[in-house]
């Protein structure tokens, strides 16, 4: 809507001034024009039919629709230029939509590794909606830096301002160029390995020893290499 408004405003400033100084530095030649364009619309105003009159009421119908609501648009906003903060008591405090804009601006800005941020603010009701494009240097963790962002935003916006954010912040990252900058080692990118200290010790096995015991074993195994047996038997 501000890039519309400022194209209208530069499009009648300049016809004005265009008009203006054409009929001082020539006013002959202004007024002959002017009536030259008289003289034809009473030459074609005869010549009218009623469908031609219809087509420009209908013209003229949705100029003056658009006009309109474009009046009534630029009305609202000019009506939503402040936002009222919730957290004050015993009084009305409203906040400009500029204030929260250059806020939100410096703290982002103040983030490590943050080049730029261009932050826009949209309010509904008592409730603001921000959303940033941000800058970056190259080479940062993105969604570490994003979530950082998120929080600054989030501390900005209800807790040093008192507001009540619309939506969660929208975070656009762009990165900064990597012409110049050297390419880190690709082992950096990759994680460390796992050292055989770190590693875990393997369970002990659980088939017998070779050696002697001084328990006898539960196994078959144990049973097969024990020998005969030494005890005596009945009878003897």
């Amino acid at each position: 809507m501000n890039v519309l408004n400022r194209t209208w405003i530069v499009v009648a400033l300049l016809a004005t001034l265009a008009g203006v100084t054409a009929a001082c530095l020539f006013p002959d030649f202004v007024i002959e024009q002017v009536v030259l364009v008289a003289d034809w619309l009473a030459q074609v105003q005869p010549r009218i039919e009623l469908v031609d009159r219809l087509i420009l009421i209908a013209v003229a119908a949705a100029a003056d629709l658009l006009l309109i609501l474009l009046i009534i648009a630029e009305l609202r906003h000019w009506g939503t230029q402040q936002v009222r903060i919730q957290r004050v008591e015993g009084g009305s405090v409203t906040l400009t939509l500029d204030s929260v804009r250059q806020r939100i601006a410096f703290y982002v800005d103040g983030v490590p590794g943050v080049v730029n941020v261009s932050p826009k603010v949209k309010i509904k009701g008592d409730q603001v909606g921000v959303s940033v494009d941000v800058l970056t240097a190259a080479g940062i963790h993105v969604p570490a830096k994003a979530q950082e962002i998120i929080s600054v935003i989030r501390t900005v916006v209800e807790e040093t301002m008192g507001l009540v954010l619309l939506r969660e912040p929208e975070v656009t990252i762009r990165t900064a160029t990597f012409q110049g900058i050297s390419a880190p080692p690709a082992a950096e990118l990759l994680p460390p390995p796992v050292s055989r200290a770190s590693q875990p010790s393997p369970r002990p096995s659980s088939e017998p020893s070779s050696g002697p015991s001084s328990e006898p074993s539960a196994g078959p195994s144990s049973e097969l290499s024990a020998g005969p047996s030494t005890e005596p038997l009945n009878g003897d």
